[in-house]
């Protein structure tokens, strides 16, 4: 049935915790909340669709060619972006825990901007540090002409083992920044319960990736 909570990560925690994960039911619970503020979820995604086009094309309009420029203009849109997805998850939480959500929200977690950006780049690090050394020491054997047989293999493997390795980190740290947003914890914490209600759950998550896109390709050919 319905899970009675009063944030997203306490949701999240209770739901990894159960003894069971149903891809079914957190499916049915997604649908059901969308369901019943669809026409809200559609201004909100057509308000950010539009400051998107409308950042986009400040270059074209005015003819921006300088290569700084133009650098400084994507910076700026990214940030602004970032912003509007922190409020975006921030309006996801408060529809969970069935409260009313507001446009307002989408610029309400700007002061939690540099812990969301901390734990964007450290959870990146530690996913995928050990792939980009492997590369950078493969990268180093091949610029000094070091090519055998043996090194490339114990290199192969390696790198193997390292996209696997940042693979399942990315899955585990994948819920850090809804800490970040209902918790207002820090990257490290963040991290930390994201890891910790992951545990054990990373082949759930996997088929839950591949049903929810199914789910979501079934919904986008029903809409054409």
């Amino acid at each position: 049935g319905q899970l009675d909570v009063q944030s997203t990560t306490s949701y999240l925690t209770i739901y990894f915790m159960k003894s069971k994960f149903s891809i079914k039911e957190v499916l049915n619970i997604g649908w059901e909340k969308t369901k019943k503020h669809f026409w809200f979820f559609v201004g909100v995604e057509l308000f950010v669709l539009f400051v998107a086009i409308m950042i986009g094309s400040i270059i074209q309009v005015f003819g921006i060619s300088h290569p700084l420029v133009i650098f400084v203009v994507n910076i700026v849109s990214t940030i602004f972006q970032m912003i509007l997805g922190m409020g975006f998850l921030r309006i996801v939480f408060e529809v969970l825990a069935d409260r009313k959500p507001s446009f307002q929200m989408l610029f309400s977690e700007i002061q939690l901007f540099w812990k969301y950006v901390g734990t964007s780049i450290l959870g990146a690090i530690v996913s995928f540090g050990p792939l980009a050394i492997i590369l950078i020491i493969a990268k180093s054997f091949i610029a000094l002409g070091v090519r055998p047989m043996p090194v490339v293999l114990v290199g192969a493997i390696f790198g193997v083992l390292a996209a696997i390795f940042g693979a399942i980190m990315t899955l585990k740290f994948q819920f850090a920044t809804y800490f970040v947003i209902d918790q207002k914890h820090g990257p490290l914490n963040a991290l930390k319960e994201s890891f910790e209600i992951t545990q054990g759950e990373i082949l759930h998550l996997v088929f839950f990736m591949i049903i929810l896109g199914k789910f979501l390709g079934g919904l986008q050919k029903r809409v054409k």
